[in-house]
């Protein structure tokens, strides 16, 4: 099982162009991950959440958003298994936090994901 972390720095946009998200979609693509979790999801909620959304047609991976009052927020994705429960935070840190407990191939495993205030 593949488990991949990527802070992808403001939502992988620079003044308001999709290159980088698009180079940082083609790197994770390339390491073909099981479960990836991604700090700094700033915008993923905008416009139908259409980041987010694009991310896991080009992937083949199904996403979770945790919303953070400051921007910042964190997503996990997954290829496989079935998603028993979620937990989000943002009140309690800086950022968020997403945890997920997930059944793969009759096994259960927790992922949590931050974002931390440095």
């Amino acid at each position: 099982m593949r488990i991949m972390t990527y802070n992808v720095l403001t939502g992988g946009r620079d003044a308001g162009n999709d290159t980088r998200i698009s180079a940082i979609s083609e790197t994770i693509a390339r390491v073909n991950p099981d479960i990836l979790v991604l700090q700094e999801c700033n915008g993923f909620e905008q416009d139908g959440y259409r980041t987010l959304y694009r991310l896991e047609a080009e992937l083949g991976l199904r996403g979770l958003l945790a919303h953070a009052d400051s921007g910042f927020h964190v997503a996990m994705f997954l290829r496989r298994g079935r998603l028993l429960e979620t937990r989000f935070l943002d009140r309690e840190v800086h950022h968020a936090v997403l945890a997920a407990t997930l059944e793969i191939d009759g096994q259960l495993l927790t992922v949590v994901g931050a974002h931390l205030n440095p």
